[in-house]
């Protein structure tokens, strides 16, 4: 079965937490020394509040909610080292400053502040956040041991999702990311201002942060619409910040690839709500998984989540065959698929029934190469029957 998951995504607005202190990105797969690299973006609410294990609580874990504890204690001076560094990194003239967050510090209302591993070796640049109005930043170092140097928080999430708790100034917020396997350097992860599920998702060139603060675009909705025999994608974004382009790619269950359908001209600069469709005039009976993503004028690609698509079709049917599998989709969602093989004597090989139909069903034939066997296909009454060769490309 090629499980690559469905993912509803709503990016940030970058506008002042009317929520309480919520994460707004996490360094998942850090540079150079990974876990010693990992570290959190949150936005302070409306009111603040002094800092330390009693009143910041995040947690990681592989289940809901997350009970792993990252920040049990702080260093109680912080690094004025590592903070220093910081600064000397950032652009001359630049707009903010990285302050030192001793334990107890104060948080002030509407600020941002950063969570890190209390042995950080490797020296992030955040110039790109010059310029954004976001006053002081405050670092605060996490002295906990389940925090490993060798990386806590799962890159590959395709098969399991993982999810985060906060609790801070006894505000509480779950989140969670899935779908995607970020296994190079510098992978990172959004949340929008209410948490749940994440807003969007890459990898920074070079390791070097360039949007974690602000955006390219904030996306209300994806969708798709059947039209006759067409898919036609939907979307619309609230506000565009230095947006080039978009990109919709579709996956080939044949090849496990993302293809490359169109790339649609962004607004570059919008305040204002922007609708966009793009029709597939070419999508097979088979249920289509689409994928949106953006591209701003630096060249950083965010991704801003998915959609599958059913274009008419009258319950199962065979998409095609490769070497030693088939290829099934079905447009009843509902009810499961019950596949059956018998040897030409009629004897039963082997029979197997799936019920996660949300995309392509995937059937390996491991049979010797040069037999012929028989497959019966039901779901809901309808039944297809396929004499198979595992050698045959095509039918």
């Amino acid at each position: 079965m090629i499980k690559p998951k469905l993912l509803t995504a709503f990016l940030c607005l970058f506008t002042t937490s009317l929520f309480g202190q919520v994460i707004k990105s996490a360094m998942i797969n850090g540079c150079k020394t990974e876990g010693l690299n990992e570290y959190f973006v949150l936005k302070n609410g409306n009111s603040s509040f002094n800092a330390n294990n009693g009143t910041v609580d995040i947690r990681y874990g592989t289940s809901f909610p997350a009970t792993t504890t990252e920040t049990d204690s702080f260093l109680v001076d912080g690094d004025s080292n590592y903070v220093s560094a910081l600064n000397q990194k950032l652009l001359g003239g630049c707009d903010f400053q990285f302050v030192n967050a001793k334990n107890n510090s104060t948080i002030p209302a509407n600020a941002y502040f950063l969570i890190m591993h209390h042995s950080p070796d490797d020296t992030a640049n955040f110039s790109a956040w010059c310029g954004n109005n976001l006053g002081d930043v405050y670092v605060l170092f996490s002295f906990d041991q389940s925090w490993g140097a060798n990386g806590e928080f799962a890159n590959d999430t395709r098969s399991a999702p993982r999810y985060f708790k906060s609790i801070i100034n006894s505000t509480t917020f779950n989140y969670s990311y899935n779908g995607f396997n970020l296994g190079t350097d510098g992978g990172y992860v959004t949340w929008n201002d209410t948490a749940g599920n994440h807003s969007g998702f890459g990898t920074y060139t070079n390791c070097t942060p360039t949007n974690l603060v602000t955006l390219p675009v904030s996306l209300l909705y994806f969708q798709s619409v059947q039209n006759q025999n067409n898919i036609q994608l939907l979307w619309a974004t609230a506000s565009e910040f230095n947006n080039d382009y978009f990109t919709i790619k579709k996956f080939n269950a044949f090849n496990s690839n993302w293809e490359v359908l169109t790339h649609i001209q962004g607004k570059i600069n919008e305040q204002q709500i922007t609708y966009y469709n793009f029709t597939d005039f070419e999508p097979t009976s088979k249920k289509a998984l689409y994928e949106l993503s953006q591209t701003d004028i630096d060249g950083t690609v965010t991704h801003l989540g998915y959609v599958a698509a059913q274009s008419s079709t009258k319950g199962i049917k065979i998409e095609g065959q490769s070497k030693g599998k088939m290829y099934l989709s079905t447009d009843d969602l509902y009810n499961p698929i019950s596949v059956t093989t018998y040897r030409l004597d009629g004897s039963v090989m082997n029979a197997t029934t799936y019920t996660d139909l949300t995309n392509f069903v995937e059937l390996k034939m491991n049979f010797d190469k040069e037999q012929l066997v028989i497959v019966k296909i039901e779901q809901s009454g309808k039944i297809i029957t396929k004499k198979y060769l595992p050698t045959k490309t095509e039918f």
